[in-house]
């Protein structure tokens, strides 16, 4: 069994959720999301992580909680 790991920037992520790199870092800040690896210096996501994220009905795409 192949099992393949996607990991994604806070770029990437702020695409997804049409949002901006600090948003998704004000997120991480609000643990509703962390980064698995850094590379670089740099954050990495799990693909499967950001799946749970969107799938949080209580989140709004400003960041903020309703």
């Amino acid at each position: 069994m192949n099992t393949q790991i996607t990991l994604l920037t806070r770029k990437e992520i702020a695409c997804l959720f049409s949002v901006t790199p600090g948003t998704v870092k004000n997120w991480e800040k609000k643990n509703l999301i962390k980064p698995n690896v850094r590379i670089n210096g740099r954050p990495k996501y799990l693909q499967e992580d950001v799946r749970r994220l969107a799938n949080l009905d209580k989140l709004s795409l400003d960041g903020t909680k309703a």
